[in-house]
């Protein structure tokens, strides 16, 4: 791990970069906040890794976030954090009429900020020959600009394409580019199969062909879906954790949807009240420590 004193904000802090592994935290735990609550939060807490999510029901904003103008200003807000991207989450069904376009926007975007991977997800079965139109025209855009599209199994929707790591590696494998492979969410594999399928597990089958992993936690709560810090839920994090470590290119991003829950078979649900930036820095912390130990590396205090 490599620690560095940054200028920020009128102050020095610590911020925490990996060297032999990168660690980030994605914006969604600050859902309903303007992004710079959520950079300046990220930088307090020490972390200089951060991944802008642009999901619907998580932030509003439409396809002007991903223009050049938008670049040029994420660019400068990465800059007066002390903060790096390394990852853009820019869901989209990429099988849809107009996804031709969108993604190639989300792809330079991408490589505008100068972050490597765009998170995204793939579409329906019904619609598997779009997608594949869809892919065979920005993969090579994306190796032009040295971006990778990372299909990600979604956390619900039982008509996806991809539902866990055996349909994410069918898929990603089926293609057969360096440019296009595969971001594991492992609460997405068990949500999304409603506990059919275990991350402990479904990993395993994952894992050859993903370029980055998001990591999160469930509990069940009275037929809900409710999302806990990192080793706090059902997920056993112990059997995950050393099953990546050896992994050290593959990035991990912190995705704690705090405000988010889902009830079993059903989309998911946002709490109309805001997240305590307080409860949500715990979290994180709490999310970050938990992977530190498992690691060896330095945790927050």
């Amino acid at each position: 791990m490599r620690v560095v004193l940054v200028y920020v904000e009128n102050c020095f802090i610590w911020k925490l970069y990996m060297t032999s592994r990168h660690i980030s935290v994605s914006t969604v735990a600050y859902d309903g906040y303007d992004i710079d609550v959520a950079f300046a939060e990220i930088a307090k807490l020490g972390i200089g890794l951060v991944e802008p999510a642009y999901i619907k029901g998580y932030m509003i904003f439409d396809e002007t976030a991903f223009s050049d103008a938008a670049a040029n200003s994420m660019v400068s807000k990465l800059k007066q954090y002390g903060l790096k991207s390394l990852a853009i989450s820019a869901h989209m069904d990429s099988g849809n009429d107009d996804a031709q376009a969108m993604l190639a926007r989300r792809i330079r975007f991408a490589a505008g900020i100068g972050a490597t991977y765009v998170i995204t997800n793939s579409t329906t079965v019904e619609r598997s020959r779009e997608l594949q139109k869809v892919l065979e025209t920005n993969v090579p855009l994306a190796e032009s600009l040295g971006v990778v599209i990372a299909l990600e199994n979604p956390g619900n929707g039982p008509s996806n394409l991809m539902v866990d790591g055996k349909t994410g590696a069918v898929l990603v494998q089926s293609f057969n580019s360096a440019s296009l492979r595969m971001n594991y969410d492992t609460a997405n594999a068990l949500t999304c199969t409603e506990g059919q399928s275990r991350p402990e597990t479904d990993i395993d089958l994952a894992l050859p062909f993903a370029c980055h992993v998001h990591l999160k936690d469930v509990v069940r709560v009275d037929g809900r879906w409710r999302y806990v810090a990192i080793g706090q839920g059902e997920l056993d994090y112990a059997v995950l954790l050393e099953k990546l470590k050896s992994r050290l290119e593959i990035p991990l991003t912190l995705e704690l949807p705090l405000r988010l829950m889902r009830r079993f078979h059903q989309d998911p649900e946002r709490s109309t009240e805001l997240p305590d930036l307080r409860e949500v820095a715990v979290a994180i912390r709490t999310s970050w420590n938990c992977v530190a130990r498992a690691f060896g590396d330095i945790p927050l205090k």
